[in-house]
């Protein structure tokens, strides 16, 4: 199992750090013991934020995680 954790202290639009607050991501692989693959789990969370942190990031997550899955299959 690996597990990264990592923050966003500022970016753009609604990531920005007038508008967000305590941005903190988890991504962690597991084993899938029958059948030999891996599990990839990735969440977030934040103490505050503007609306639309979910819609803006969510984008992002879904193309990192297809990217990483072509790579390593």
């Amino acid at each position: 199992a690996h597990m990264i954790i990592y923050s966003i202290d500022d970016g753009p639009d609604v990531l920005s750090k007038i508008t967000m607050d305590g941005y903190r991501g988890l991504i962690q692989l597991s084993p899938i013991t029958q059948t030999g693959g891996t599990f990839m789990e990735w969440s977030s969370s934040l103490r505050s934020a503007s609306e639309g942190v979910g819609e803006f990031c969510d984008p992002i997550y879904q193309t990192a995680m297809k990217a990483l899955q072509e790579k390593i299959g």
